[in-house]
This record gives structure tokens, sequence and C-alpha cells, in this order.
């Protein structure tokens, strides 16, 4: 299964595909990338969220960008950065949903 067609998958199915060997080279680009910009803390942050629903992964980004505008660390050029790497492996239906969420945090 390719993650374009993920709807109401996990993080926890994105893992399995990679450790299965399963991604596609688009998937395994964007993990690259991920890795190469944020080194370790991609992988810290898979293993803490991947067994999460998307509504308690959206909760949780919340209570990670109020506690980033409340210390000041906030940087949404970043969040942004983020997003157009990983929006490739979203089918459109995950990209407006991210979109919206873009807006809600700014």
């Amino acid at each position: 299964m390719d993650i374009k067609d993920f709807k109401d998958a996990n993080i926890n199915d994105f893992v399995n595909k990679a450790e299965e060997g399963k991604m596609s080279r688009e998937e395994q680009d964007a993990m690259q990338t991920l890795k190469e910009q944020y080194g370790t803390q991609v992988e810290e942050l898979i293993n803490k969220f991947q067994n999460l629903s998307e509504p308690e992964l959206i909760a949780e980004l919340f209570n990670v960008i109020n506690e980033k505008k409340r210390n000041g660390t906030f940087n949404p050029q970043e969040i942004g950065n983020i997003a157009n790497i990983i929006s490739p492996l979203l089918s459109e239906e995950q990209r407006e949903k991210m979109r919206n969420l873009l807006l809600l945090i700014q």
C-alpha cells in the first residue's frame, strides 16, 4: 500500500513499511531529507507518536505549538519547510488537512 492511499492509518503503518523495506523511492527521499535536516529527532518523534490516531496527533501538535509559542521557540518557517518535505507523500485530502492545520497554528 502506498502512503498516498492511507486514510485512517497512523504513523505506525508508515513505520512498518520502512522496517519492511517497502517504502517507495519518494518516501525514502522524504525520510532522508527529514533525517538530514533534523537528525535523530525524526526517529524520536516517530517512536513517540507512532501509535496515535489522527485526532491524537493533531491534539499533540497543538500542545507542542502552544508550548513553543509560550517559550518563544515557535518558528512557522520551520513548520512550513517540514510540510513542504512531506507534502508529496500525502493524498490531496491529507494535504488539504495539513494546509488547514498550518493556517490554524500561525
